[in-house]
């Protein structure tokens, strides 16, 4: 069995670092990655037929609740739409 570095959180929706965002797109087939970092300058995922949207949310900070909430709504509305989501 395959020791998988990131994590399977409901059908379709899977969560890790950075480094697991293209083991989720070619494993899963995750066609949406959710990037949280704050620190990265651009997206975790270069891939045409992956959309990945950025969601900066630095840790230990307060005052992030729409940035929050914008990542929660992207992910929900994702799992929604039947997409496989991945995010870190």
């Amino acid at each position: 069995m395959e020791n998988k570095q990131y994590h399977h959180l409901l059908e379709r929706m899977f969560i890790g670092a950075a480094e697991d965002a293209m083991s989720m797109v070619s494993e899963e087939k995750a066609n949406v990655i959710v990037d949280l970092r704050s620190e990265a300058e651009s997206c975790s995922v270069s891939d045409p037929e992956v959309q990945c949207i950025r969601v900066p949310i630095t840790d230990a900070i307060s005052g992030q609740k729409e940035e929050l909430k914008r990542a929660i709504d992207t992910v929900v509305e994702a799992f929604h739409a039947g997409k496989v989501v991945g995010f870190h």
